[in-house]
């Protein structure tokens, strides 16, 4: 996991940080809108590294594994597991 100075983010944070990141691969890089356009700089200044590998050669793949991330993060807020579910797991829905 990433570290910012000694410092790990949280769960919240990291589905923030892949929820921004599903949105930028999902944007229209070509936009005129100007509110777009602002949020797209500004997630370009925060995830520099990220961003620039979602519109690479391998964009697709990242956005994947973004989305992915962002589903298992979503999961995990979602989920509880207890002593009367626990031999369902991780067949909660049935």
């Amino acid at each position: 996991m990433t570290t910012y100075n000694n410092y790990t983010p949280n769960r919240a944070e990291l589905e923030q940080k892949f929820e921004q990141l599903v949105w930028f691969a999902r944007s229209d890089p070509e936009t005129t809108n100007p509110i777009v356009r602002s949020l797209q700089n500004e997630l370009k200044e925060q995830y520099p590294d990220e961003t620039e590998r979602l519109t690479g050669e391998k964009g697709d793949w990242e956005h994947g594994f973004n989305s992915g991330m962002l589903a298992c993060l979503r999961l995990l807020t979602s989920v509880k597991i207890t002593k009367n579910n626990r031999d369902l797991f991780p067949f909660l829905d049935t």
